[in-house]
């Protein structure tokens, strides 16, 4: 949230709340959810304080998505920012469960494969992963050869973390979740969330 807040000063300004709306409503939406961001920082920041496996990206992205939707809906009933933090809240409240949700169909996926290794050692015939992925690694995944490094480094639709899960993965194709999560100090069901984010992007196959 740091990095989204050093960068939105430049584009935002000294505005009230209610200019802040006015702004809004003239049109100018960017300059108005970059000041209402920037004005009250340290607020969303304490608020995403405790969801630690959430990345800081994710929440700046959470934050900004509460703001804009906050100013559109507001109508003078509620404070700006009570409405702009409680749909933040609840945001960041979808998301854990929604790793919650991931977490267990990892956790099944790893538990399927064990069980079974555990009854038939011949696994040639064997479905493994739903995504058609090595059976000797139910999470290894491939990066298009196409891909180059600098062509990673450059692309503007693959957010930070997913160009290093793509870098890991075109040096070693056999990584799995938790040894990617390792490498880039996320959990595995981090990880898991941006590689399927890269298969929907056609990163991944």
């Amino acid at each position: 949230m740091q990095q989204t807040y050093k960068n939105l000063i430049a584009v935002s300004a000294d505005l009230h709340n209610q200019e802040i709306i006015e702004e809004y409503r003239q049109g100018n939406e960017d300059l108005a959810i970059a000041s209402f961001f920037v004005n009250n920082f340290s607020f969303f920041k304490s608020l995403a304080h405790k969801y630690w496996s959430i990345e800081e990206e994710e929440k700046s992205s959470f934050a900004l998505t509460a703001i804009h939707n906050a100013l559109e809906q507001y109508n003078g009933d509620y404070k700006l920012i009570t409405l702009a933090g409680e749909l933040f809240k609840q945001k960041l409240i979808n998301s854990i469960q929604r790793q919650n949700a991931e977490k267990r169909e990892i956790d099944y996926n790893y538990d399927s494969l064990e069980s079974m290794r555990d009854n038939d050692e011949n696994l040639d015939f064997l479905p493994t992963y739903k995504d058609s992925l090595n059976r000797k690694n139910p999470f290894e995944s491939t990066v298009s050869l196409f891909l180059l490094k600098d062509q990673i480094q450059a692309d503007t639709t693959l957010s930070e973390k997913e160009k290093d899960i793509c870098l890991l993965l075109s040096k070693d194709a056999s990584l799995s979740y938790s040894e990617i999560g390792e490498k880039l100090n996320i959990s595995k069901q981090c990880v898991y969330r941006h590689v399927k984010k890269l298969k929907n992007k056609s990163f991944l196959h």
